[in-house]
Protein backbone atom coordinates (compact mmCIF):
# COMPACT_ATOMS: atom_id res chain seq x y z
CA UNK A 1 0.00 0.00 0.00
CA UNK A 2 2.81 2.39 0.78
CA UNK A 3 4.39 1.47 -2.45
CA UNK A 4 1.24 2.31 -4.31
CA UNK A 5 1.00 5.68 -2.55
CA UNK A 6 4.66 6.27 -3.29
CA UNK A 7 4.10 5.39 -6.97
CA UNK A 8 1.02 7.57 -7.08
CA UNK A 9 2.89 10.52 -5.57
CA UNK A 10 5.78 9.90 -7.93
CA UNK A 11 3.44 9.84 -10.94
CA UNK A 12 1.75 13.04 -9.74
CA UNK A 13 5.14 14.75 -9.37
CA UNK A 14 6.17 13.64 -12.87
CA UNK A 15 2.84 14.74 -14.31
CA UNK A 16 3.18 18.10 -12.54
CA UNK A 17 6.74 18.50 -13.83
CA UNK A 18 5.64 17.64 -17.38
CA UNK A 19 2.76 20.12 -17.11
CA UNK A 20 5.13 22.79 -15.77
CA UNK A 21 7.53 22.16 -18.68
CA UNK A 22 4.65 22.28 -21.13
CA UNK A 23 3.39 25.54 -19.57
CA UNK A 24 6.91 27.00 -19.69
CA UNK A 25 7.26 26.08 -23.38
CA UNK A 26 3.86 27.58 -24.11
CA UNK A 27 4.75 30.76 -22.20
CA UNK A 28 8.05 30.98 -24.11
CA UNK A 29 6.18 30.62 -27.42
CA UNK A 30 3.73 33.33 -26.41
CA UNK A 31 6.59 35.62 -25.33
CA UNK A 32 8.34 35.01 -28.66
CA UNK A 33 5.06 35.72 -30.49
CA UNK A 34 4.59 38.97 -28.52
CA UNK A 35 8.19 39.98 -29.25
CA UNK A 36 7.69 39.23 -32.93
CA UNK A 37 4.50 41.31 -32.98
CA UNK A 38 6.33 44.15 -31.23
CA UNK A 39 9.08 44.03 -33.87
CA UNK A 40 6.49 44.09 -36.66
CA UNK A 41 4.68 47.00 -34.98
CA UNK A 42 7.97 48.89 -34.61
CA UNK A 43 8.78 48.27 -38.29
CA UNK A 44 5.33 49.50 -39.32
CA UNK A 45 5.72 52.62 -37.18
CA UNK A 46 9.18 53.25 -38.65
CA UNK A 47 7.76 52.83 -42.14
CA UNK A 48 4.88 55.19 -41.30
CA UNK A 49 7.31 57.78 -39.93
CA UNK A 50 9.46 57.48 -43.06
CA UNK A 51 6.38 57.97 -45.27
CA UNK A 52 5.34 61.02 -43.24
CA UNK A 53 8.85 62.48 -43.51
CA UNK A 54 8.87 61.85 -47.26
CA UNK A 55 5.45 63.47 -47.64
CA UNK A 56 6.64 66.49 -45.62
CA UNK A 57 9.71 66.78 -47.85
CA UNK A 58 7.52 66.62 -50.95
CA UNK A 59 5.20 69.31 -49.59
CA UNK A 60 8.18 71.52 -48.75
CA UNK A 61 9.61 71.01 -52.26
CA UNK A 62 6.24 71.81 -53.85
CA UNK A 63 5.97 74.95 -51.71
CA UNK A 64 9.49 75.99 -52.71
CA UNK A 65 8.62 75.48 -56.39
CA UNK A 66 5.40 77.50 -55.99
CA UNK A 67 7.37 80.29 -54.36
CA UNK A 68 9.96 80.20 -57.18
CA UNK A 69 7.21 80.37 -59.81
CA UNK A 70 5.57 83.28 -57.98
CA UNK A 71 8.93 85.08 -57.78
CA UNK A 72 9.51 84.49 -61.50
CA UNK A 73 6.01 85.81 -62.25
CA UNK A 74 6.66 88.94 -60.17
CA UNK A 75 10.03 89.50 -61.84
CA UNK A 76 8.46 89.13 -65.28
CA UNK A 77 5.73 91.61 -64.31
CA UNK A 78 8.34 94.11 -63.09
CA UNK A 79 10.32 93.64 -66.33
CA UNK A 80 7.17 94.31 -68.39
CA UNK A 81 6.42 97.45 -66.35
CA UNK A 82 9.97 98.71 -66.78
CA UNK A 83 9.85 97.99 -70.52
CA UNK A 84 6.56 99.91 -70.82
CA UNK A 85 8.00 102.85 -68.89
CA UNK A 86 11.14 102.86 -71.02
CA UNK A 87 9.03 102.82 -74.21
CA UNK A 88 6.86 105.64 -72.86
CA UNK A 89 9.95 107.70 -71.97
CA UNK A 90 11.44 107.02 -75.40
CA UNK A 91 8.19 108.17 -77.07
CA UNK A 92 8.14 111.27 -74.91
CA UNK A 93 11.77 111.99 -75.73
CA UNK A 94 11.00 111.66 -79.45
CA UNK A 95 8.08 114.04 -79.09
CA UNK A 96 10.19 116.65 -77.33
CA UNK A 97 9.90 118.27 -73.91
CA UNK A 98 6.55 117.82 -72.18
CA UNK A 99 5.04 120.99 -70.73
CA UNK A 100 1.61 120.12 -69.43
CA UNK A 101 0.51 117.94 -66.51
CA UNK A 102 -1.40 115.96 -69.13
CA UNK A 103 2.05 114.78 -70.36
CA UNK A 104 1.57 115.96 -73.91
CA UNK A 105 4.17 117.84 -75.94
CA UNK A 106 3.95 121.59 -76.53
CA UNK A 107 1.16 122.63 -78.87
CA UNK A 108 1.37 126.24 -80.10
CA UNK A 109 -2.42 126.44 -80.54
CA UNK A 110 -3.03 125.87 -76.83
CA UNK A 111 -2.85 128.36 -74.01
CA UNK A 112 -0.51 127.38 -71.07
CA UNK A 113 -0.57 128.62 -67.47
CA UNK A 114 2.06 127.82 -64.83
CA UNK A 115 1.06 127.21 -61.20
CA UNK A 116 2.91 129.57 -58.83
CA UNK A 117 2.80 126.97 -56.03
CA UNK A 118 3.98 123.76 -57.68
CA UNK A 119 5.36 125.01 -60.99
CA UNK A 120 3.29 122.59 -63.08
CA UNK A 121 1.93 123.75 -66.39
CA UNK A 122 -1.68 123.44 -67.37
CA UNK A 123 -2.87 123.64 -70.99
CA UNK A 124 -6.18 124.97 -72.24
CA UNK A 125 -7.30 124.48 -75.77
CA UNK A 126 -8.71 127.45 -77.53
Amino acid sequence: EQREVYKLVESLVKRTERQAEKDARQEAKQAARRASLAVVAAQKEESRQAKLALAAERRAEEQRKREEREEERRCAEVRRCVERLVKQLEREAEQGELYCICRKPYNPTWFYISCDTCGDWRAWRQ
